[in-house]
């Protein structure tokens, strides 16, 4: 029973540490939009994409 509950609970540590890269990850892609944003770049591949497919930025639409 010790060893199931053991191997319980080592699953549970590996799906938090999945969780937190998976989230780590995702934190990190923010940042860098968030860089980009503010660095202008995101502006330069908004300007680079066609009018329809720009159109998906348009926040006024939401």
């Amino acid at each position: 029973m010790i060893y199931r509950i053991n191997a319980q609970l080592m699953d549970l540590n590996e799906d938090r540490i999945l969780m937190r890269a998976e989230l780590s990850s995702k934190i990190d892609r923010l940042k860098d939009l968030k860089h980009k944003i503010l660095v202008d770049s995101y502006n330069e591949k908004l300007a680079e994409l066609l009018p329809d497919q720009r159109a998906l930025d348009d926040w006024d639409r939401f």
